[in-house]
């Protein structure tokens, strides 16, 4: 019997999530379980008290129980709150990352796509305009998924030349990182051809790369060569390299990545504002983004850019500039984040910050949605983050034929992922219970040289 109690935590974190975006400022929150069939909720904000029963869920399996409990206490949580605050949330009660996997756990129940879609938008509350935007990702990237036994293999390079003020990853400055530098390059080729040769062996068709960060541009163009010479070889039709920081990008670097079959870069302005990029902590200009764009428009890439909604010191009319210069250079995709107030970034204590309003952020997710789709880009994956302005999302755009499969695959979970590097972590997908197994190297760079070996034995782990 699944026992209710053990959760209870995690269903109280999820919970003050969602009551912390109706901007309750002094609440207390119970949840009790005698058994199954007697749960409650009880929450107590501005001297009133709400107490009720949560509906009954009956599910032998474990996982699927605690999914839907979750679920249906969140609903009625959700429904209590937006009647009591006269309030409703553009994506309702969902506070999960992935709202498309809802999409497709409707299509694998054998909904239509339309019933799907309606399904989704009923069970969480979304908007009109939310469940619009996921219908047509989902469309979109229906368009391109090909569901087979092949994996997606993921190159972590967690260092970068400077730390923004907005970024809780665990990365490492170049400044700090240079010491150590060569060693975590030699290992992680270590550990990349280790994999390489257990995919060979157990005859694992790899259908994506992509090599993330941080920014894995401050590698120098031997150390990017000797990295990507065995990917090479693998002869995958879509590899991306991330280059999102502009001063890291040199002509000799992006030969090596052509001559390597590179397929797809990122150059990530996040904005065209110059005071903006200084607050946030980037040490290049505007001018040097446009000059690395242009002179990788003279390789055979496609090439995408982020750019950031609620950044501290940008506006309306500054962020509609940047969408603007983006849609004149024109790349194969432009991603837009809006910005998420993370606990370890450093932006999160700075008492200084000085950030659009959720009203301001939403007209600014606005005007790049109508301008990019107007300019023929199409929405292909989106996602959402925990302590996001307004409570929006995050969303990949692209010209037709240019979607980065790999960005659909991983984020959607439909296919497992085999990850190296320090901080990488590899998704091993059990289908019969709709089961997402994360095994994970150790997050630091000298913890990952130090106990290599033991890095090596879970990627025995993940593929046996």
């Amino acid at each position: 019997m699944f026992d209710v109690s053990k959760n209870i935590e995690a269903y109280k974190s999820d919970l003050q999530e969602l009551i912390n975006l109706f901007e309750l400022s002094d609440y207390s929150l119970t949840i009790s379980c005698e058994n199954i069939s007697q749960c409650f909720i009880e929450i107590d904000f501005n001297g009133k008290i709400l107490k009720y029963t949560y509906p009954k869920v009956e599910n032998n399996n474990s996982l699927i129980f605690d999914r839907e409990l979750k679920h249906n206490i969140k609903s009625s949580l959700y429904k209590t709150l937006s009647k009591e605050c006269n309030k409703k949330l553009s994506w309702g009660s969902l506070t999960g990352v992935r709202p498309a996997r809802l999409v497709y756990n409707k299509l694998d129940e054998g909904y239509s796509f339309e019933k799907a879609i309606q399904e989704v938008k009923k069970e969480y509350f979304l908007s009109g305009d939310k469940a619009e935007l996921l219908k047509n990702t989902v469309q979109n990237q229906l368009k391109v998924i090909k569901i087979d036994n092949s994996y997606c293999l993921y190159i972590h390079i967690p260092i970068c030349p400077t730390r923004c003020i907005y970024c809780s990853f665990v990365s490492t400055d170049f400044t700090h990182a240079k010491e150590y530098l060569n060693e975590y390059v030699d290992y992680l080729i270590k550990e990349v051809d280790y994999t390489l040769n257990l995919i060979k062996t157990k005859n694992i068709k790899i259908n994506s790369v992509y090599i993330g960060g941080g920014t894995p541009s401050v590698l120098s163009a031997e150390q990017l060569k000797n990295l990507l010479s065995p990917i090479a070889l693998l002869k995958v039709a879509e590899i991306t390299v991330e280059c999102g920081r502009a001063d890291t990008i040199t002509k000799e670097k992006l030969q090596v990545l052509s001559d390597m079959g590179v397929t797809r870069i990122s150059i990530n302005p996040q904005t065209f504002n110059e005071k903006v990029l200084s607050i946030i902590g980037r040490n290049h200009s505007v001018e040097q983004v446009i000059d690395a764009y242009k002179m990788a428009r003279q390789f055979n890439f496609d090439i995408n850019m982020d750019f950031i909604a609620g950044l501290p010191g940008d506006d309306y009319a500054s962020f509609t500039f940047s969408i603007n210069k983006a849609l004149e250079l024109c790349p194969d995709n432009i991603t837009i984040h809006t910005l998420s107030i993370k606990n370890a970034g450093l932006l999160k204590h700075m008492q200084n910050a000085v950030l659009p309003s959720a009203e301001e952020v939403r007209k600014m997710l606005a005007y790049a949605q109508y301008n990019l789709v107007k300019n023929g880009f199409e929405p292909y994956y989106l996602y959402r983050q925990k302590n996001m302005l307004g409570f929006f999302e995050n969303v990949g755009y692209s010209k037709p034929n240019k979607y980065c499969v790999f960005n659909i695959y991983s984020m959607e979970d439909l296919k497992p992922i085999i990850a190296c590097g320090a901080g990488a972590i590899s998704k091993k997908i059990h289908k019969e219970n709709n089961y997402i197994e994360r095994i994970a190297n150790v997050k630091q760079i000298r913890d990952y040289i130090s106990r290599f070996d033991e890095m090596l034995l879970r990627k025995d782990s993940l593929l046996s």
